[in-house]
């Protein structure tokens, strides 16, 4: 599927290989929410700076007035032939589901890779890794994940206790996008970039 070929909500979801179930939660977003699309971190330590130093791959969506904004950012140092990646950019959602970006795709298709990324990671985890988000009440990687303003999940999620079923709202404030250009800078002072 080449980017130009996104039409609807469902090919946005089918291009960044998120489930397909996703669309609807998509467009059922209220002004303030935040869908992530999936949240990785990874922490190395920096000889240089004498600290911990965290390389994100982040990528969501952001419901404002009348328009959708998508951002992403990739700075984890996986290969030397893969460069970090910072994109934002916006659309709206039409009658019947249809996507109009506004003429401009190369920040979606930015978007898109990053999202692939994430995929590729949640691929590979062993179902240990798994598990640990599950436990939580979450999902892998937040992918999947839409919170309000208030950084509250907005589907509730259930969890055993003894015999009982307990229905909560998870908390994801400390879960919130890292800014793309501290990601970025940080990134490249770690790695002697700059």
């Amino acid at each position: 599927m080449k980017h130009d070929a996104v039409k609807t909500v469902y090919d946005l979801m089918r291009y960044c290989h998120m489930p397909m179930w996703c669309q609807r939660e998509v467009r059922d977003m209220k002004v303030g929410d935040i869908y992530f699309l999936g949240k990785y971190k990874e922490v190395m330590y920096s000889e240089d700076l004498n600290e911990d130093v965290d390389f994100v791959g982040e990528a969501w969506i952001e419901k404002e007035r009348g328009i959708y904004k998508f951002y992403a950012t990739w700075t984890i140092p996986m290969k030397p032939s893969r460069s970090f990646i910072m994109t934002n950019g916006g659309f709206k959602v039409l009658k019947g589901g249809a996507v109009n970006f506004g003429g401009d795709l190369s920040a979606f298709r930015s978007f898109a890779l990053v999202s692939r990324y994430l995929n590729r990671l949640v691929m590979k985890m062993s179902n240990e890794e798994r598990n640990e988000f599950y436990k939580v009440g979450s999902k892998p990687l937040l992918r999947g994940i839409c919170i309000d303003k208030d950084s509250i999940s907005r589907r509730p999620h259930y969890i055993k206790e003894g015999e009982s079923i307990r229905r909560v709202w998870l908390n994801y404030s400390n879960q919130l996008p890292t800014h793309p250009l501290q990601a970025i800078v940080t990134s490249a002072i770690a790695l002697k970039q700059i």
